[in-house]
């Protein structure tokens, strides 16, 4: 500075400085002045984004800009001017600039405010996303500027869009997809579905306080309700995952099987706040198991249970029913059937046994189970009865509607003989039952049959002396030819070739085996690649038998017996004649199946194998 702009300074100060104002308090002044000064020129540097004033022109010229606002475009104002001629129009991406003009003019129609989305020119790299905020004010000479805040968006519009493709995408699963996708907002307590619920079932599904109007529902099938509700529960108390099957009803009133899968959501603080997840239908799931379930339960000629089914069975509702009163069951046999096969084929006797079977059905209660224990003989249980006398008569009208039956039309009508046992002891066991059924059958047909005999503790001592022996027949034994066989088999590689869940698959077709042999496991082992090891990888257990596969892992066949390995066929089928021949535990547990097997040992029991 020199002294003629020193001296114009002082002037300067002296003709604006109050004269009264002490030397003091003008010094402080200045150096606050000075303060702000340095502040705002801070500021101007380091705001997140960048200002500028402009003019309200077609162009926008610009006025003045700050250095953050050089920064973020990486211009230096020197190319600002020569590049774009310090038209800011001209440092907007062209396609952008029209609708930036538009939707000035629309927004100062309404205010002085404007608040803009637009892209700009940038020095190096791709245009950058700007959030322009600005204000039109009188600069004091009477003319009007823009003075506007800019911030980059970039960052923000990627992930917008980023989140706009992935709702467009979740949009179009949901729309392609046959699954019913649902969000349940557990503080809010709705429920939304995708498309697909209104899709298949034909109506709205509740969406508001859900909680307390589902349990009330009649779209759940009453039975599969706790279910249901106990995902519910599990869901807003945390459970992080769970599934299940339930029955959904359709417009039409039918129930379709599906199965549920939900997945909680947590917030920060570990609090379930969602529950997402899928609804399956599974009705043709389901058939194929029941018709496997059939193969292995039915018998293939009659429709009605096979031996080893209707065995399990009664034994399963005698233990139910037991001190309920009085049970009966009745043994039926198709007189001189022999002589309607040699005289008429087997195609007509085989014909008259699903009449017969179909007679059956028709004359028992949906609480009473029927099946076919032999080659014309058949087995009625009777749950709840009165009196011996009224089982008797029910017998009776049995064998009134079968006599209407013959081989072929012009054919004289069959007869059968029916043995019926009724007792309402709560020590009678299947075994006995059926033995004394049998003993009643025979005694009816040792009397020249057509007609039922009740049983009685004189008929034994007849009986017995007639057949030279104490006990009239065997009991029912399983017989594992006459319920699985090829077709079985055809139906369990085709189920395993088109499972998608093949673990759920070997589940199902271990509990169809079950049933359908009458044990209480089965079991599947693989040995470990040298062979000297064995454990097992799938197991069914029936209702109320404990599982074992956690302790039968890796267990060694030096452990079992010497030659135990023997007991395996070339095509690796375990066959044992000799019990002593296997892990001492598991023959003790052979030998005495009511007995609890050694805690140490593997608990194989003859039903386990």
């Amino acid at each position: 500075m020199n002294l003629s702009t020193l001296s114009f300074a002082r002037k300067l100060h002296t003709h604006f400085s109050p004269p009264d104002l002490p030397r003091d308090s003008s010094q402080n002044l200045s150096m606050e002045l000075d303060l702000r000064n340095r502040q705002l020129e801070l500021l101007n540097r380091n705001i997140p984004g960048g200002a500028h004033q402009c003019k309200n022109d077609p162009n926008f010229t610009l006025i003045s800009m700050s250095d953050s606002f050089l920064s973020m475009v990486g211009y230096t104002r020197e190319e600002v001017h020569a590049l774009f001629h310090n038209h800011f129009i001209e440092m907007v991406y062209p396609s952008d600039r029209a609708l930036l003009l538009s939707t000035t003019r629309e927004q100062l129609q309404k205010g002085r405010d404007i608040e803009l989305e637009y892209r700009l020119l940038c020095k190096s790299g791709p245009p950058i996303r700007i959030l322009d905020k600005g204000r039109l004010l009188d600069d004091g000479s009477g003319e009007e500027n823009f003075f506007c805040l800019l911030i980059e968006i970039t960052a923000r519009k990627q992930e917008q869009e980023e989140l706009r493709l992935s709702l467009e995408r979740y949009q179009i699963i949901m729309d392609q997809a046959t699954d019913i996708i649902f969000e349940w907002d557990i503080r809010e307590d709705t429920l939304h579905f995708s498309p697909n619920w209104y899709k298949k079932f034909g109506y709205q599904p509740i969406s508001e306080r859900i909680s307390g109007r589902i349990p009330l529902s009649k779209n759940i099938h009453p039975q599969d309700m706790p279910a249901f509700v106990k995902i519910m529960r599990g869901s807003a108390a945390g459970v992080p995952y769970s599934e299940t099957e339930f029955r959904i009803r359709a417009i039409c009133g039918r129930y379709d099987w599906c199965r549920i899968r939900a997945t909680t959501l947590f917030d920060s603080d570990h609090r379930a706040v969602k529950a997402v997840g899928v609804i399956i239908d599974i009705g043709n799931e389901k058939k194929q198991t029941q018709t496997l379930l059939d193969m292995a339960q039915k018998d293939a000629l009659t429709g009605l249970y096979n031996k080893a089914t209707i065995k399990s069975l009664v034994e399963h509702c005698m233990q139910e029913n037991k001190g309920c009163g009085m049970q009966a069951l009745f043994i039926l046999d198709v007189d001189h059937f022999k002589d309607v096969n040699d005289c008429y084929g087997h195609p007509a006797g085989d014909s008259l046994l699903s009449s017969v079977a179909e007679t059956i059905r028709k004359s028992i209660r949906q609480c009473e189970l029927a099946g076919r224990i032999g080659g014309d003989e058949f087995l009625i249980y009777l749950p709840h009865v009165s009196s011996q006398d009224s089982a008797v008569k029910k017998a009776e009208q049995l064998i009134a509607s079968l006599s209407t039956l013959s081989p072929e039309i012009g054919a004289p009508p069959i007869s059968c003989s029916i043995g019926v046992a009724a007792f309402s002891s709560e020590d009678m066991t299947f075994q006995s039952l059926y033995k004394c059924a049998d003993c009643a059958l025979y005694a009816r047909k040792k009397n020249g049959r057509g007609g039922v005999t009740l049983y009685s503790p004189e008929l034994v001592e007849d009986t017995a002396e007639s057949m030279g022996q104490p006990e009239t027949r065997t009991a029912v034994d399983s017989d594992e030819h006459s319920v699985i066989d090829e077709r079985l088999a055809q139906y369990t590689f085709r189920m395993l070739y088109s499972a998608t869940d093949l673990q759920s698959s070997i589940k199902r077709l271990l509990e169809i085996i079950g049933r359908s042999y009458g044990v209480s496991r089965a079991y599947i082992f693989e040995n470990s690649e040298d062979g000297l090891f064995c454990s097992n990888t799938f197991e069914w257990c029936a209702e109320g038998i404990e599982p074992q596969i956690n302790r039968l892992q890796h267990i060694a066949y030096a452990d079992m017996s010497r030659n135990y390995q023997e007991n395996f066929d070339q095509e690796g089928i375990f066959y044992c004649a000799d019990v002593s021949r296997t892990y001492p535990a598991c023959a003790r547990c052979w030998n005495l199946r009511e007995s609890a097997p050694c805690s140490s040992a593997p608990r194989w029991t003859r039903e386990s194998l």
